[in-house]
């Protein structure tokens, strides 16, 4: 196999919008991408706004890209093909976001969860968006490695070598001591079980998108669900355990079991 790619080539223009922990580790991947051009970037924290780019990723050299803490501005004066959104997981929270890029006729990438597959819980707020999409000729994708790839995509993908599809088993293992602290914050670790519980009914504990998965692989299956459930239970630590930025005390909660 053999590709051949040349400065001459039209390279594709980003906006990176949300400098958070995956939206940085995105940013560098845009900036090492000789295919990807990136004009601008986005974050309202105040320590991030005015900061060059690459000194903010720790490339010890200026990109030449100032962080603009103003969304409203870079969309409407950047010229740029794809803004790659990494603010949030939850759909109606990010939708005025995506509305006001899709509406200057800008395509969307977006990191939240929800958006894998947004119909589940947003049927309403998916059509319109669809058809917002539509009107500008534009693209809106979600994806991620979890929900995008690993419990749904790749799953999917190798149902394709199947005559017929019975049942479906998928089971991901994370070692989350080794994640980000969002990640960490959002299993509940430190917590006791109660405080661990009374998140879940807030919705502040647990990973969003695994019902976009089930949904998702459903849909593309030809499957009709009758209704989706969900469990989400502690797991709770017998001993002292650190992580980078936590340490959790004996009965609290370290981790987290969720079906």
């Amino acid at each position: 196999m053999k590709e051949n790619w040349t400065v001459k080539d039209k390279k594709i223009r980003v906006i990176s919008y949300g400098l958070g922990p995956i939206g940085m580790k995105a940013a560098g991947i845009i900036l090492d991408n000789p295919r990807l051009e990136m004009v601008a970037a986005i974050d309202i924290a105040p320590e991030k706004v005015g900061k060059d780019l690459g000194l903010l990723l720790s490339l010890n050299k200026k990109v030449g890209i100032a962080v603009s803490g103003d969304a409203n501005e870079i969309l409407s004066s950047i010229d740029a093909d794809l803004v790659l959104l990494t603010t949030g997981s939850i759909f109606e929270k990010i939708y005025s976001q995506i509305r006001g890029i899709v509406s200057r006729g800008i395509n969307c990438i977006s990191s939240a969860e929800e958006m894998f597959f947004p119909y589940l819980r947003n049927p309403r707020l998916s059509q319109q968006l669809d058809n917002l999409a539509k009107e500008h000729s534009v693209t809106v994708l979600a994806t991620g490695v979890n929900p995008g790839f690993v419990m749904d995509t790749l799953p999917l993908f190798l149902t394709g070598v199947c005559q017929k599809v019975k049942s479906i088993h998928i089971e991901r293992v994370v070692d989350a001591s080794t994640r980000r602290l969002p990640l960490q914050t959002k299993i509940g670790l430190t917590l006791t079980p109660e405080k661990f519980q009374e998140g879940v009914k807030k919705k502040r504990i647990g990973h969003v998108g695994l019902a976009e998965s089930l949904a998702y692989l459903a849909w593309n299956l030809g499957w009709q669900l009758d209704n989706v459930e969900e469990t989400i239970d502690p797991v709770v630590a017998g001993k002292d355990i650190s992580t980078q930025y936590f340490t959790i005390k004996k009965n609290q909660v370290v981790g987290i079991k969720q079906i």
